[in-house]
């Protein structure tokens, strides 16, 4: 939760650099594998659509395309949640929390 609220306040690519190691650091301080975490911050990071701040694309449309910051939050922030659930239930099947050795 914490990369996906930063992603939406400074850039995306910022929130990874920023949140992937802080996810490697608590799967290793739970002695569980880095991968799931990793990949959770990652996908965080990528989902910045609630504000025309964290994505260049958002940001190079919003003028033009006459939006308002609130439009952005409308489309985005269920946009977020549909990526945070995807990334719960579905990344662990990918990527296993399995100890490491």
């Amino acid at each position: 939760m914490f990369v996906s609220v930063l992603a939406e306040t400074v850039t995306y690519s910022a929130a990874a650099a920023i949140g992937l190691p802080f996810a490697v650091e608590t799967a290793n301080a739970l002695g569980l594998s880095y991968r799931p975490f990793a990949m959770a911050a990652l996908i965080a990071s990528a989902c910045c659509l609630a504000t025309p701040i964290g994505n260049p694309v958002n940001t190079m449309i919003w003028a033009p395309g006459g939006y308002q910051f609130k439009d952005f939050l409308k489309l985005g922030l269920p946009m977020n949640l549909i990526y945070t659930l995807a990334a719960t239930f579905i990344g662990p099947i990918f990527f296993p929390f399995n100890p490491t050795t």
